[in-house]
């Protein structure tokens, strides 16, 4: 059997020359060595990632649902009645009441108007007081009344007073307050008796004192009786003696219209 020769190459001969290239071209050649090396994705790992992800999402959307049950419940309820209004409102014969129910406004009850209270009248004036007196009409007010209008029918006229047709009374006659003792036989003391009520209201019958140069009263004062009060109760007819007015005067009787108000006594029997 024949032994292989060996062969023996020198040093000049397993050198490689290396010849020097541009650098574009070495750019070029790193760049494709550089692609060659990087993995291609097949279609079956493109696949498999896209599965993984879709099932990554799924996942996601029901642990927010077990997280957040109300907001994933209202919202459900809220596109579910839109698309029940829309459907309703949109196809004749589909409306649903409790839809509509649900999303119409209440209207207001109405409420009921306070019924006005009737203004409280003013209590009317007590009736005229007219015992032992000349005149007894029921028309008692003049159209314009006031300090010095004249009263109407008998209370206008003037009227002489003959004592002897009356009782004797505890005061002089003509003057002012005799004429009202006279008409108070049973209190001859009503003047000035300190066990009668004094005030500022007048009252039919009562007798009424003007102090000093007040509606028409002399300097010392002057006595009369009220006979009516007029509806506004602060006018009123009065009667008295010795009032020089009209033809009035001593012993004379005569009816005129005074007023409630300062320097105004009134005396209640």
């Amino acid at each position: 059997m024949a032994t292989p020769a060996r062969v023996r190459l020198s040093a000049a001969t397993t050198r490689q020359t290396r010849i020097p290239t541009s650098p574009h071209l070495a750019r070029r050649r790193a760049a494709d060595v550089g692609v060659a090396r990087q993995p291609r994705l097949s279609r079956a790992r493109v696949t498999w990632m896209f599965g993984v992800c879709l099932a990554v999402i799924v996942t996601a959307a029901g642990l927010s649902g077990r997280i957040f049950p109300g907001a994933s419940a209202a919202n459900q309820t809220q596109n579910g009645l839109a698309g029940r209004q829309a459907l309703s409102y949109a196809q004749p014969g589909a409306f649903d009441p409790q839809a509509a129910a649900q999303v119409t406004a209440t209207a207001p009850q109405p409420t009921a108007t306070p019924v006005p209270k009737k203004p409280t009248p003013s209590p009317a004036p007590p009736g005229a007081n007219t015992i032992g007196q000349p005149c007894h009409s029921a028309n008692l007010w003049a159209p314009n009344l006031g300090q010095w209008a004249i009263p109407p029918d008998c209370y206008g006229v003037i009227y002489p007073i003959d004592p002897s047709k009356y009782p004797p009374a505890s005061s002089t006659f003509g003057y002012c307050n005799w004429w009202v003792n006279e008409l108070h036989r049973d209190k001859p003391d009503l003047l000035y008796g300190s066990e009668y009520r004094r005030g500022s209201a007048p009252v039919p019958g009562a007798a009424v004192y003007f102090a000093g140069l007040v509606q028409g009263a002399g300097a010392s004062g002057h006595f009369a009786q009220v006979v009516a009060i007029a509806p506004d109760h602060y006018w009123m007819l009065i009667t008295e003696m010795n009032f020089a007015w009209r033809g009035g005067g001593f012993g004379k009787v005569d009816y005129r219209y005074a007023h409630v108000g300062s320097g105004v006594t009134f005396i209640y029997p």
